[in-house]
């Protein structure tokens, strides 16, 4: 049967559990540092050695995968040489007198034009390409961790899409109940019982002033068995080869998290669901496709993301508080210690609010935790050495500030044009519905050759409800959201100092467990 235990909160500095049944030798680590930050100097890159003393072998040499025409350099100058033009502007009177007003106008109008159509082209330009090399990290195998609280018969779904994968190493699946006021046990239990070799229940109890999620999955974290943890929620729905083309990923070198390409589940539900799909191809597809071209993954979602387990043990796990953006936070965190990698044709798909109140209520809160997220790594904005690689601070994290309203920038733009040609009636009404529309239409045509899943295509007639409804909905929504966030910052990065990777078990527990295994198999 399933082993039920009761977390402990240990006010140790270390405590660990050492595990002799795990064949790749680790051990659950639970840290707490208090209020007292591990020095800058003193933190841990990933691998845990210093760079230049790593042995470089020939053979693992030759198999990691050139360079693809030096694209990363490609956009990030593309990006600085764009930048370095707009702010000479001023300087350049004396070639062709311009006023400050409309070098600002088209200052704006170039950095709208390069959101909307500038990182599709470059996606379409430097799209990751499927390339074949040796695999340089064997991997032990898979521990995906799935918390539960108050599942649905969809959990049973969840289940099936894991096991039928189609992956060459061990998989584990990790059940964790957390608070439920339902039948939830009995549930699965029942599933394990089907699948005694593979599927586990565990059971915690957190407290009511933290995340019930966060704690659950470090709790299933800490007695994985193998160094890949994939975390996903209890309604999300794999594809045949996600797992595959996660594990692809993880075995590239200094890759410690994957990003997976997230979608729908139930996009025909309502009208709603329907804008969310496009929501989702261009978060998806673009936002985080233009953030991989730059080396700044920002956010490896909670719905289906995964991460090495040393990596995750060494940044303390995700964040307990129920304020902070836990899969940011994290993915944030990872990004100190080694790189984030997308693994586009790894496809999750995950149940979404089909009434506006609903939607509403998620995006307010998606807003509030993740402005108190991104805010608690505010030393980390256009810091290099805040970051292992890649250009986190400098586009991962400023960019993600930008696409709050970016459902607004194509509205501004259009209003920026109808006020500088001093357009009115019909001309001036075209304008302004018309070019934004028009600017939605030619940046999915420039995705579309890119697309690997395509199941917000079909509802791209709604692109002008979707601009001029849905996204200033949206729009309002993270507003709300920024405003809480800026009332609850001050107490989260208070308590998020403290280290809530806290789910160790004492000698009891252990015995209690011991008993409840014999009782069960008797």
């Amino acid at each position: 049967m399933g082993v039920i235990m009761q977390p402990m909160r240990l006010p140790l500095a270390h405590a660990t559990e050492a595990r002799p049944d795990d064949p790749s030798g680790h051990t659950a680590t639970a840290r707490y540092v208090g209020r007292h930050r591990r020095p800058e100097h003193t933190k841990r890159r990933w691998p845990h050695r210093p760079r230049a003393a790593q042995p470089v072998d020939a053979a693992v040499a030759a198999a990691r995968p050139r360079p693809r025409f030096g694209e990363r350099r490609v956009v990030q100058w593309a990006v600085g040489v764009l930048v370095l033009i707009m702010a000479a502007g001023p300087f350049l009177e004396f070639v062709r007198p311009v006023d400050v007003r409309t070098w600002l106008l088209r200052s704006c109008v170039l950095l709208i034009l390069v959101w909307y159509l500038g990182r599709p082209l470059a996606v379409l330009l430097f799209r990751q390409r499927e390339r074949k090399h040796e695999a340089t990290d064997p991997l032990s195998g898979i521990s995906v961790v799935i918390p539960c609280h108050n599942v649905q018969p969809t959990i049973v779904d969840s289940l099936r899409s894991v096991l039928e994968q189609d992956v060459d190493c061990p998989i584990e699946v990790l059940l964790v109940e957390n608070n439920s006021t339902d039948d939830t046990m009995d549930r699965l239990f029942a599933i394990e019982l089907e699948h005694p070799e593979t599927v586990h229940v565990l059971r915690v109890r957190p407290s009511p002033d933290e995340f019930p999620a966060a704690v659950a999955v470090n709790f299933g974290i800490q007695r994985a068995r193998y160094d890949v943890i994939v975390r996903m929620d209890d309604d999300t729905t794999l594809a045949p080869s996600a797992l595959r083309e996660i594990v692809r990923q993880l075995r590239r070198p200094g890759i410690v998290g994957v990003a997976c390409n997230l979608r729908v589940a139930n996009p025909k539900a309502t009208v709603w669901t329907r804008f969310q799909s496009i929501e989702y191809m261009l978060a998806m597809e673009l936002d985080r496709r233009s953030q991989v071209l730059m080396d700044s993954i920002v956010c490896a979602s909670g719905g289906l993301s995964a991460f090495r387990r040393d990596a995750m043990l060494d940044v303390g796990g995700y964040s307990t508080v129920q304020s902070v953006s836990e899969d940011l936070e994290l993915t944030l965190k990872c990004q100190k210690v080694g790189r984030i990698a997308m693994a586009p044709k790894a496809i999750g798909y995950t149940s979404c609010p089909p009434t506006l109140p609903k939607l509403l209520k998620q995006r307010v809160r998606w807003g509030t935790n993740g402005t108190i997220g991104a805010s608690l790594h505010v030393r980390g904005f256009f810091n290099r050495t805040y970051w292992s690689t890649g250009m986190t601070g400098f586009y991962g994290l400023p960019t993600k500030f930008v696409a709050t309203v970016r459902e607004l920038l194509p509205i501004a733009l259009a209003d920026m044009l109808w006020q500088a040609f001093h357009l009115s009636g019909w001309a001036g009404l075209l304008v302004l519905i018309g070019f934004p529309t028009a600017i939605q239409l030619l940046q999915i045509l420039i995705l579309a050759p890119a697309l690997v899943m395509r199941q917000g295509l079909r509802y791209v007639a709604l692109s002008p409800v979707f601009l001029f409804v849905y996204g200033p909905l949206l729009t309002v929504a993270r507003f709300v959201g920024g405003i809480r966030a800026a009332i609850l910052f001050v107490p989260s990065k208070r308590r998020s100092r403290a280290d809530n990777f806290a789910a160790s078990a004492s000698e009891e527990d252990v015995a209690a467990m011991g008993l409840a295994t014999e009782l069960a198999t008797s």
